[in-house]
C-alpha cells in the first residue's frame, strides 16, 4: 500500500511539473518553437519544446492577461475538441480534471472549472521548489480543485450535478486514462488529500468517472459524444424529462 501512493505521489509531481507549476526542477528545455497559433479569446498555440532526449508539443493559453503552459498536448483529442467547437454553446462551462482545461480553452474557446493546478497540490509536492511555486501565483483555489476532484470521484450523481450546477457547468469531459492509476490517484489526492479509493476496487467501480467511462447511460446525463479516447456527457435537467 505504501509502494502505492509513493507512485501515485511521483505521479502527481510529474504532472504538476509538466503543466508549467514547477521551474527549476523540471528538465532543461533547449528549444521551444511556436507551430500552431490557433488565436480565439483563450489565445491558443501550440508549441514544440525540445529537452535533451525528447521533444513535446504543448498548447499555451491566456487568462486575465496571464499565459499558461498546459499538459502535453494529444492529438488523439483533436476530434472530441473539434465535436466541442462545432456543437456546443459559445459560453458553455465544462467539468475536467484540470490537466485537459487548457486543451478546452486554447483550442475551442470554451469555458472551465479547472485550468490549474491549486495550492492543495503544492503541499503534495512541497519542498520540491517552494520558490518556483510561490512565482507562479497559483489562480485557483483549493475549493475549486476540491469541488471538481469530488465531483468526479463521488458515488453520488446528485452530488456531481450540485457541483456542476454551483460553478454553472453543463458538460462533462471524461478521457481513458481518468480512470487509470496515475490521474485517477491524483483526483483522489485533489477530493481527499490522499489515495482514498484505489483503481479497480469495488469503491472504484461505483465511482462517478468510472461509470462515466465505462457505462454510456448515466442517469442525468446524456452521452453526447464518445470515442475510443474521450466521452463527453451533458448534464440533464429534470424539466427536459418532461
Amino acid at each position: 500500500m505504501r509502494y502505492k501512493k509513493v507512485v501515485v505521489l511521483i505521479f502527481v509531481m510529474l504532472l504538476v511539473a509538466s503543466a508549467g507549476c514547477i521551474s527549476s526542477h523540471s528538465p532543461v528545455i533547449e528549444k521551444q518553437e511556436l507551430k500552431e497559433v490557433m488565436g480565439g479569446r483563450y489565445n491558443g498555440s501550440l508549441w514544440l519544446y525540445s529537452y535533451d532526449d525528447y521533444e513535446t508539443t504543448r498548447i499555451h493559453f491566456t487568462v486575465d492577461e496571464k499565459t499558461y503552459v498546459g499538459y502535453p498536448w494529444n492529438e488523439s483529442y483533436i476530434p472530441a475538441l473539434d465535436w466541442i467547437k462545432n456543437n456546443t454553446p459559445k459560453d458553455a462551462e465544462f467539468l475536467c480534471w484540470w490537466d485537459y482545461g487548457g486543451m478546452i480553452m486554447g483550442y475551442t474557446e470554451r469555458n472551465v472549472v479547472a485550468y490549474a493546478a491549486s495550492k492543495k497540490l503544492k503541499e503534495v509536492v512541497a519542498g520540491w521548489d517552494e520558490e518556483g511555486w510561490e512565482e507562479k501565483k497559483l489562480p485557483l483555489s483549493d475549493e475549486i480543485i476540491t469541488d471538481v476532484s469530488t465531483a468526479l470521484i463521488t458515488n453520488d450523481s446528485t452530488q456531481t450535478k450540485e457541483f456542476m450546477e454551483k460553478y454553472n457547468a453543463e458538460y462533462v469531459f471524461v478521457t481513458k486514462w481518468d480512470v487509470e492509476e496515475g490521474i485517477f490517484g491524483a483526483i483522489n489526492i485533489g477530493a481527499y488529500g490522499t489515495e482514498k479509493v484505489h483503481v479497480g476496487s469495488d469503491e472504484s467501480h461505483k465511482t462517478i468517472l468510472v461509470w462515466l467511462w465505462s457505462e454510456d447511460n448515466v442517469q442525468g446525463f446524456e452521452n453526447v459524444y464518445s470515442d475510443d479516447t474521450v466521452k463527453i456527457y451533458r448534464i440533464i435537467y429534470p424539466q427536459e424529462n418532461t
